[in-house]
């Protein structure tokens, strides 16, 4: 399959996905930014973390790696958000 087609396909089946009871949709975490952020809130890749949670006091340094369910396919659908907004 070309990367078009799959591109594509990946584009249609996320579209689809919206149309699905929540209990039928593949995984993902919400994450809801900071007021510095406008509390942003997004759908992403299921996290991986401890625990399934965020530290409690993350360092000013720590990244959190997400992967945008909006933007399945786009190259820029990974980011890294500082912990703290989160």
């Amino acid at each position: 399959m070309t990367p078009i087609l799959l591109l594509a396909a990946a584009i249609c089946a996320q579209a689809a996905s919206a149309d699905l009871p929540l209990y039928e949709q593949e995984p993902f975490d919400r994450i809801t930014l900071n007021e510095a952020n406008d509390g942003t809130v997004l759908d992403v890749e299921p996290l991986d973390l401890p625990d399934r949670r965020l530290p409690e006091k993350p360092k000013s340094t720590d990244k959190l790696r997400v992967h945008l369910l909006s933007r399945l396919g786009d190259c820029s659908s990974r980011w890294s958000l500082p912990k703290l907004n989160v």
